[in-house]
């Protein structure tokens, strides 16, 4: 997503220039893997990292593909 990009009007728009990647596989202590979207910057700088859990999947209405 590039800076600037707005989900809808009353939210506020993207300061920076987002990479998205979607369904990465991530594997748990357990052994179990699930796939998650990764929101991050662009660049290398370490960030911290903002989890968003729901038992009810992923959903992304109104993002770009």
């Amino acid at each position: 997503m590039e800076a600037g990009f707005q989900i809808a009007p009353q939210f506020r728009s993207v300061p920076v220039d987002i990479v998205f990647e979607k369904d990465v596989a991530v594997q748990l202590r357990d052994g179990v893997t699930i796939h998650v979207d990764v929101f991050r910057p662009t660049g290398a700088d370490k960030v911290p990292v903002i989890v968003a859990w729901s038992p009810y999947g992923k959903v992304r209405a109104h993002l770009p593909a």
